[in-house]
């Protein structure tokens, strides 16, 4: 079973997240909700919200990560 999803919130991680490359999810939409998506580790996957940078992040493994994106995918969630 995966680990349960951890969010950042804390000022030190916004110096942390400012370190990575992020990128707008190919599944954002044109009317402002937009996910962006960064890859800090082999073993972790963040996102937040596009319109909030210094806002909360959520960190999942990569597994927990494509199980995330393929529920999205399938109108799961």
């Amino acid at each position: 079973m995966e680990k349960p999803t951890r969010v950042h919130t804390s000022s030190a991680g916004s110096s942390r997240r400012g370190r990575v490359v992020w990128r707008k999810s190919s599944h954002s939409t044109s009317n402002g909700m937009c996910l962006e998506v960064a890859e800090p580790s082999e073993r972790q996957v963040w996102f937040r919200d596009s319109k909030a940078p210094d806002g909360p992040v959520i960190t999942l493994s990569r597994g927990a990560a494509s199980l995330f994106a393929s529920a999205v995918g399938r109108g799961e969630l």
